[in-house]
């Protein structure tokens, strides 16, 4: 799927601080990821990630932190394992995959 790749892509020029350029890879991505309806939502997860780190480095920290949270939670329950690091210990902060 084409819209992965522009999710890659998108995250390495983060990494070369291009942020111009990673939001449009980013913008390709979702594009792409809708045109092609609910096969798309298999890289929600991945597009969570490039979001938000993204974010961080636009400096909006809570919006960034709040969506890489939402990304692992969503890839934890599609592997099953539920629970990742900090949610062990913090229960609290566990969220349910049924949403």
């Amino acid at each position: 799927m084409q819209a992965l790749g522009h999710l890659l892509a998108s995250r390495v020029l983060l990494t070369l601080h291009r942020l111009d350029e990673a939001a449009e890879e980013g913008d390709r991505a979702l594009r792409q990821m809708r045109a092609v309806g609910t096969m798309g939502g298999v890289l929600v997860p991945e597009l969570q990630v490039s979001q938000g780190e993204f974010l961080l480095a636009k400096r909006q920290t809570e919006r960034g932190r709040t969506l890489l949270r939402e990304a692992r939670r969503k890839a934890a329950c599609r592997s099953g394992t539920r629970r990742l690091d900090t949610d062990t210990l913090h229960p609290a902060r566990s969220l349910p995959c049924s949403t």
